[in-house]
């Protein structure tokens, strides 16, 4: 090949300053709008070192020195060769998962990988190829009796330039066999030379399906695109029909040549055509990120109202986080805000319940009247006189009324967390934080919830964690939003000792600042995994938290040390939704809360069961 002197390849891209002139004029986008309109899949054509895949913009990079090497130039068989990659593409956009299960046979433990990928993707190519020949009748020649073959100019190109050497019984048994069956669907094996070996298998019936079909009768019938009666029986021929009838078929046959191949000390990922199309084709690795980018698309696009709404609650709350944490904490944060999204929407559901406002009617004396429903013997008595006198007009009657009474709820919701941080709680941060996002975003809807219904409801959090001492994760926040919990979220590592008390007494204190009111609540959760320095201290002020009319619940959990911990199922989340109580002689946990704590048996069941005790809490409230 001579190179272009530097005049005539100035103002040339880098990849067409060494191709030959009918390569480096080729229209790609022109051929793309063609195979668009054939396909009716979009995407885009660009000049390449490799053929490969860009799906995250839509791109099938076009490897035109590949070709160039193989000596390929007529335009009529290039643009056969990308309609080829570019039906790859369109098939992977229509079965993501069955090219998945192509690309896995690649990876397999036994180092067979190359030898698979290639038996898979030879047969695959005869359906590709076919679909082009059909699509456009360039590629596309009738015999008198109407049989539909490729044109002179394909078959060509594959006895010519792809498969060059007609003789392949040098080859790995196995790789002759995937090789064989490929140009036996193109047309062109009549004149391949294969071992016997490889031809026995080839010629030899196929029982399956109720049937003893040929290998010609497997491609022609499941390895083409449909036509005909198979299109109306629910065959669609796609890569997870073809393959499950390739497994069930031909593969048998393939795996027999391996064995021998193997038997004989032959390697059968060895060998290749000189010009097989494999070193023009996408790669498994390229083919392995096209169908995670597809599947993703597949994804976003079937999700439901329910999950893109969450998907904005999320994006929403790692703008909020970038603000304040690192790019790895903003990622944890909003993918726990995502993951409690559930947990949260029930929070807010038994808040909702404090506030409602009651509707009672109850029946009232309402005084006398000249009719009505009974008679009022003490008042007859008294107005004898007139009774006599002037019956008609004396008031004895007595009438009952029914009259409606409203019970107003508090309109000032105060939670207070009292959180373990010391030491032991390393394992379970991620929970921890899961509840603190939990109770932030339940008050946070409670509070939107009630702007717009124009009510003058309230929702407050405040956050104290303890170790060696009171930690302030969060001051006492009137609705609170992701970003103030964000703010929060780097205080929740753990550290320390485990002074309770320190942390109860400061929420004491809070509390009494204010005076109590009828129109606010004060509920203090209190989560641990373990005992606490001084319980006697704690235990103190959870008396003087109950007679400021305080709400307590209490809960402490094991995590992988006095059980194990396992992932929750329908049995096990119905025992923990249902905690069991704590009596007062079972450790300084039961001491300290009594009546208000509760056991949870493993971390999974810590979410269920605040939801539980937090609604049998308020329920009578």
């Amino acid at each position: 090949m001579v190179e272009p002197s530097k005049e005539s390849s100035q103002h040339k891209q880098p990849h067409e300053a060494v191709l030959p002139e009918a390569l480096s004029i080729f229209r790609l986008n022109e051929m793309a709008k063609v195979y668009e309109m054939l396909t009716g899949l979009p995407f885009s054509v660009r000049h390449g070192d490799k053929t490969a895949f860009d799906h995250t913009t839509r791109e099938v990079i076009f490897g035109a020195h590949q070709l160039a090497s193989m000596g390929i130039t007529d335009p009529l068989i290039v643009r056969f060769i990308m309609f080829h990659e570019l039906g790859h593409f369109k098939e992977l956009n229509d079965d993501p998962a069955g090219y998945r299960a192509c690309i896995e046979e690649s990876k397999r433990p036994d180092g067979l990988g190359k030898a698979y990928f290639r038996f898979y993707n030879a047969l695959m190519d005869i359906y590709v190829n076919t679909n082009t020949r059909n699509k456009a009748q360039v590629y596309e020649v009738r015999t008198p009796d109407g049989t539909r073959e490729f044109s002179q100019a394909v078959t060509e190109c594959y006895r010519t330039q792809l498969f060059p050497e007609r003789d392949l019984s040098a080859l790995p048994f196995s790789t002759q066999y995937s090789y064989y069956v490929l140009n036996m669907g193109m047309g062109t094996a009549s004149d391949l030379r294969v071992s016997p070996e490889v031809r026995a298998e080839v010629e030899a019936p196929i029982a399956v399906f109720g049937e003893r079909l040929s290998t010609r009768d497997i491609i022609e019938d499941y390895l083409v695109p449909a036509l005909g009666l198979l299109s109306t029986k629910g065959w669609k021929g796609t890569i997870s029909q073809r393959k499950a009838v390739i497994d069930r078929t031909l593969r048998p046959a393939f795996e027999r040549l391996v064995a021998l191949d193997q038997a004989r000390g032959v390697d059968p990922n060895d060998g290749t055509a000189a010009g097989d199309l494999e070193g023009v084709e996408v790669s498994p690795e390229d083919l392995e990120k096209a169908v995670r980018e597809v599947m993703k698309q597949r994804a976003e696009a079937n999700k439901s109202d329910q999950e893109k709404a969450a998907d904005q609650v999320e994006k929403r709350a790692l703008e909020m986080a970038q603000k304040h944490l690192t790019a790895e904490e903003a990622q944890d944060f909003a993918a726990t805000v995502r993951r409690v999204q559930d947990t949260i929407v029930e929070l807010a559901g038994i808040y909702k319940q404090i506030v409602r406002e009651e509707h009672e009617y109850k029946k009232s004396h309402e005084g006398h009247y000249r009719d009505g429903a009974a008679l009022d013997v003490d008042q007859a008595i008294s107005q004898w006189g007139r009774v006599l006198a002037m019956p008609q007009s004396a008031e004895v009657m007595r009438r009952d009324v029914y009259r409606a009474h409203v019970t107003t709820r508090p309109q000032h919701i105060r939670n207070w967390l009292s959180v373990d941080l010391s030491g032991s709680m390393q394992e379970d941060m991620g929970l921890l934080r899961d509840l603190c996002v939990s109770f932030s975003g339940a008050l946070n809807t409670l509070s939107a919830g009630a702007s717009i219904a124009q009510h003058d409801l309230r929702g407050s959090l405040g956050i104290v964690g303890f170790s060696d001492s009171a930690i302030d994760v969060l001051p006492l926040t009137p609705d609170p939003t992701y970003e103030h919990i964000a703010q929060a979220y780097k205080h929740l590592a753990p550290r320390g000792g485990t002074s309770e008390h320190e942390a109860l007494r400061k929420i004491a204190d809070e509390i009494r600042k204010d005076p109590q009111s009828a129109n606010r609540v004060d509920i203090v959760i209190a989560v641990t995994d373990g005992d606490t320095s001084d319980p006697g201290k704690s235990r103190a002020i959870v008396r003087e938290l109950e007679e400021l009319g305080v709400k307590l619940l209490a809960f402490r959990f094991y995590r992988g040390r006095v059980v194990p911990d396992v992932m929750p199922s329908p049995e096990r989340e119905s025992q923990e939704a249902n905690p069991a109580r704590v009596p007062d002689a079972e450790g300084s946990f039961g001491k300290i809360w009594g009546k208000h704590g509760h056991i949870v048996r493993s971390a999974a069941g810590v979410i269920p069961a605040v939801r539980r005790g937090l609604a049998d809490l308020l329920r009578n409230y």
